[in-house]
This record gives structure tokens, sequence and C-alpha cells, in this order.
């Protein structure tokens, strides 16, 4: 099991209320920085062995794995920009703190497998 808390990320607009001519970098007004927590990561991962003597020095070993079994959805971003400020107005924006992208491929999607080996 592997769990993670969000990293904290700060409140932000679009726009340039601060005038500076970037229009990614301006926090929300009488909001602190770093003041959100961000989306954390839960994963859930389950092996099962049995090794199985066939003769006297070979062995079988039966292998289950199960990656993220419960399924759990786990987000890389999400909608962090509380305003949208044009002409001198702060407006505010309809999806705040909407889930945006996914982890990578492999986190946050339910595998599967199964193996044998055989030693001797």
């Amino acid at each position: 099991m592997q769990l993670q808390s969000g990293q904290h990320v700060s409140i932000g607009t679009t726009g340039d209320p601060g005038n500076d001519g970037n229009n990614y970098n301006d926090r929300a007004p009488l909001v602190g920085r770093d003041s959100l927590q961000g989306p954390g990561l839960a994963d859930w991962d389950l092996r099962l062995t049995r090794d199985i003597p066939l003769e006297k020095q070979v062995r079988m070993r039966l292998v289950f794995e199960g990656f993220d079994i419960v399924n759990h959805a786990n987000f890389a971003t999400f909608q962090n920009n509380l305003y949208t400020f044009k002409s001198g107005v702060f407006t505010p924006t309809t999806n705040y703190l909407t889930n945006l992208t996914m982890l990578p491929q492999g986190v946050g999607s339910r595998v599967f497998q199964l193996a044998i080996k055989i030693t001797f």
C-alpha cells in the first residue's frame, strides 16, 4: 500500500493582475501562498505466490499480482485558478478544483497478471 498526501499549491488567477507581463504567476487576492493541498496518491498492490515441488530439484512457482486492486483514480493536476482577471475585474471560474490529468500509465490503473516460473 502506498499513500501520499498532495503537494501544496497556490490558488491562482488567470490574466495579469500583477501587471508584470506573465499571465500564469499571479495568486488570487487575499489568499496566501501554497494554501491549498493538491491531490494525493492512494495505491494498493497485492502479490500472491505458491511454490509447488514437481521433482527432486524441479519447482514450479505460481505468481499472481494485482496493481491498484481497488482501482482508485489518482490525479496529477487540478484546476487551481479561482478567478479570471480581465479589464480590471476578477470573475470566478466555473471549473475551480476540477481534476485535469491522471498520473502516468501504471499508477492508478488496475492491472492483473499471472506468471509461472519453473526452476531446476
